[in-house]
């Protein structure tokens, strides 16, 4: 046995101005009215359409903290209103595309043109027309509907933002005891938005429903990636120690030497860490109904999967010492392939935890009654599955020695509070 350590760590003409200081924004002005019509789609010029509704945003209530750095969620306002019937349109407001009536098309709000629906209306982000929908009105996209804006750390003296189009970076400062960060606002549903920040030490925002790309490619990266609901983040953190807040998102964190974090709360999130190369990341909540992922890990990597019915998944921990601490009542949480030691300390009743393979020995899973806890092979032996009464526990294979024995229905015996 080797020992093992756990280092937590956006119709009308759209123009581009470019502030000082390198902050970027995108703006529209407002679309003509429309023309004669009984149902149609709201545009820019003559375009008649049915009516849009009043959104703002929906709420990303969203902090985090990592590395004594705090970071809070952008506020959002109120959901969409319900759409009105195909025969009357209703003009839009707040920043979205306004829409025509059964006879007379009106002409719209300050903004890109939005497009009518049958029942319920979709809210688009400020500045940008709303899409309906045909189900419940949603709310748009927290923040100004700006596809990115940068703004430079003031403590960084020298960096400056650089900015074209959807992209964003943050350029290293000449002076060599200034960090060189900034933070990033992805703010846009209809277009991705591309953040860099080679110096590390960045800040992204990614609104609700957009796309965020952060390449946080420096030694010692140190970016935090903060998800809203409907948002699809990739964060690229060679350098390591990056955290990502991943709030009813879908997060990706690739390229992780060591000690990232990913947090997965909200509803249905999606959580996926592709890689911990030395070890110690962790996944600290994987919330109901979620699904989080450590695909491969050096050693000592850590998930807390307590939600209901989650979908948890340690795949190869190739030094040993990993674990998933809880598995959520009806969850299904596995450990792949792991070198020696890896444990599941707390299978919740009504879930399924198997390890496949412990190649030197000395896993454990702790099952719960009316859990089903399998290890399926430990062929060094040293394997056990603490029983609860009323649970299913098997180990398949194993080659027990009398030093090292197999027990599939040992005491049973979880963490304290469990």
């Amino acid at each position: 046995m080797r020992a093992f350590s756990i280092v937590l760590a956006g119709c009308g003409a759209i123009s581009v101005s470019l502030a000082a200081g390198c902050s970027k924004s995108l703006r529209s002005t407002g679309g003509t009215g429309g023309a004669e019509m009984t149902r149609g789609r709201g545009g820019a010029t003559t375009v008649p359409g049915v009516g849009g509704d009043t959104t703002v945003g929906l709420d990303a209530s969203l902090g985090a903290t990592e590395g004594g750095v705090a970071t809070g969620g952008a506020a959002g306002a109120h959901g969409g209103d319900t759409g009105t019937t195909i025969s009357t349109g209703r003009g839009g407001t707040t920043s979205l595309g306004g829409m025509g009536g059964t006879t007379t098309g009106r002409g719209g709000a300050t903004a890109v043109g939005g497009m009518g629906g049958t029942a319920a209306g979709r809210g688009g982000a400020t500045t940008q027309g709303g899409q309906a929908g045909t189900a419940a009105g949603r709310g748009g996209s927290t923040g100004t509907g700006e596809v990115v804006t940068c703004t430079v750390d003031p403590k960084s003296k020298g960096a400056q933002c650089s900015c074209d189009d959807s992209s964003c970076t943050c350029e290293r400062s000449t002076d060599p005891s200034s960090s060189g960060n900034c933070s990033f606002t992805c703010g846009s549903p209809s277009q991705p938005c591309d953040v860099a920040c080679p110096a590390g030490g960045c800040k992204t925002e990614c609104g609700a429903d957009t796309t965020c790309n952060v390449d946080c490619t420096a030694n010692a990266s140190s970016c935090q990636t903060s998800c809203a609901p409907g948002s699809t983040c990739n964060t690229d953190c060679p350098g390591g120690n990056c955290s990502v807040p991943c709030h009813g998102a879908a997060c990706t964190l690739s390229g992780c030497t060591g000690a990232c974090t990913m947090e997965c709360s909200g509803d249905d999130a999606s959580c996926y860490m592709a890689a911990c190369s030395r070890g110690g990341c962790q996944i600290k909540s994987c919330n109901a109904g979620s699904t989080c992922e450590i695909a491969a890990c050096g050693s000592g990597c850590l998930m807390t999967c307590n939600g209901a019915n989650v979908d948890c998944k340690l795949g190869t921990c190739l030094d040993g010492g990993c674990s998933i601490m809880d598995c959520g009542p009806g969850g299904n949480c596995s450990i792949g392939n792991c070198q020696a030691g890896c444990s599941i300390y707390h299978c919740s009743t009504g879930a399924t935890c198997v390890i496949e393979n412990c190649a030197a020995g000395y896993c454990e899973i702790q099952c719960a009654a009316d859990a089903t806890c399998t290890i399926r092979n430990c062929p060094a032996g040293g394997c056990k599955i603490g029983c609860q009464s009323g649970a299913t526990c098997t180990i398949e294979k194993c080659s027990s020695s009398p030093d090292k024995p197999c027990d599939d229905h040992a005491t049973y015996s979880p963490p304290e509070g469990r």
